[in-house]
């Protein structure tokens, strides 16, 4: 294979197929936009149940393999290169102003092609080029104007790669994944849910700026838990409710009686042997939330504290631990002049 386009001094263990005609003829059908619910329009409660019904039934279909976030806690460089991928492909978000689904989808690919172990000794470089590939098909899918291979390489790609191998590469990527590219994620039950009026009793009343912060609330959750891999053993239905419940427990909408309900519908549409995996999941969710919240009380007190210190001489020395290359340690004193 010609490594002229590859941009990096790493080595390309990688050769993604030519993109003949034929495959290129599949991947503008696939790519083609279809029939799907709108997520904005007005649902029956028979319609939103029948729409549960169909992404359950799918949605292993779009799960990583099992064992997969075993396999990443084993494999550091592997971990180390799915972590900086997610935090990548979420940065893009507002950068490109995508939509969420692009995003959810994004990371589903990046997830179910490594599980596959298709990236068996890749270096650091062709971690970006799926990263690459994998918003670039989402993007397909889910924006009305499609950002440039161009654009998408802007910020946070160390070497750029030219089209053909990007191409390349989603080629290699929608025949792993075995062309099911419409993912179905948590994300995916959060537009059936948002804001589907049905799920609310008649005799409350709910504002949509509640609705809104509610819907945003658990958007943010759930990309936060991209970057946690333990969250990916359970099935996208499981972890949707389980965000549901995190968030509607603090958010009054327009009593605790209405969120018992709200939740408690979906709940029911779960399959039975999922029931347990609910419960697993949320404790998971709710200790995650305390140490996250710990976290922010301690950084808010050093911050406090940090700023409250003298340093008007401007003469204090404060010392630097470095680790050099050798693994030796190094002690270096920095003075600050006035």
């Amino acid at each position: 294979m010609d490594h002229d386009g590859l941009l990096c001094d790493e080595v390309l263990d990688f050769t993604p197929p030519p993109l003949n005609e034929s495959s290129a003829v599949e991947l503008r059908r696939l790519q083609q936009p279809s029939v799907a619910y709108n997520a904005a329009a007005p649902f029956s409660r028979e319609e939103f149940e029948e729409a549960v019904r169909i992404l359950v039934e799918n949605e292993r279909k779009h799960m990583p393999e099992p064992g997969y976030a075993d396999y990443l806690q084993s494999n550091t460089l592997v971990y180390n290169a799915r972590f900086k991928a997610v935090h990548w492909i979420i940065g893009s978000q507002k950068r490109l102003s995508l939509s969420p689904e692009s995003i959810f989808c994004a990371a589903n690919y990046i997830d179910r092609f490594i599980s596959l172990r298709k990236c068996e000794g890749w270096e650091c470089c062709i971690f970006d080029l799926l990263s690459i590939a994998c918003l670039y098909v989402a993007s397909k899918f889910n924006e009305t104007h499609l950002p440039s291979l161009h654009a998408i390489q802007m910020e946070g790609i160390e070497h750029p790669f030219e089209d053909d191998l990007v191409r390349r590469m989603e080629l290699s990527l929608v025949e792993a994944l075995g062309w099911k590219m419409k993912s179905i994620t948590p994300y995916s039950y959060l537009q059936l849910v948002e804001w589907n009026h049905t799920l609310i009793p008649c005799n409350f009343t709910v504002e949509d700026d509640v609705l809104m912060k509610t819907s945003h609330a658990v958007t943010e959750m759930l990309l936060g838990l991209l970057f946690d891999p333990k969250f990916l053993e359970f099935r996208p239905s499981v972890v949707a409710e389980a965000t549901l419940q995190c968030v509607l427990k603090d958010v009054i909408i327009p009593s605790r009686g209405c969120n018992l309900h709200y939740s408690e519908h979906f709940t029911s549409l779960l399959p039975q042997d999922q029931q347990d995996g609910l419960k697993v999941c949320l404790e998971m969710m709710n200790k995650r939330r305390s140490r996250e919240e710990t976290k922010e009380e301690c950084e808010s007190s050093t911050s406090n504290n940090n700023h409250s210190i003298d340093v008007s001489s401007g003469k204090r020395k404060r010392e630097i631990v470095l680790q050099n290359w050798g693994g030796e340690q190094k002690r270096v004193k920095e003075s600050r002049g006035g």
